[in-house]
């Protein structure tokens, strides 16, 4: 549950990580394919990245979540 004035707070967060690193992720994109590296390769190391940074969030996150009745 998060707060009414909290939200707008939250969502400006979401917002600049959804739009403020597009231009960054293109450039190391287009980066990296002109070095001749396949963009199969580039989507698979990302994607693992992105996979070993999601689960260990979820497992320190274990220790700061609460259940409510």
């Amino acid at each position: 549950m998060t707060e009414n004035r909290m939200t707008g707070r939250v969502m400006s967060l979401v917002f600049l990580a959804m739009n403020g690193f597009d231009p960054i992720a293109y450039a190391i994109v287009s980066i990296l394919t002109t070095a001749g590296i396949p963009v199969q390769f580039i989507l698979l190391g990302f994607g693992t990245i992105g996979m070993i940074i999601a689960v260990s969030i979820l497992v320190k996150a274990k220790a700061f979540q609460q259940v409510v009745p």
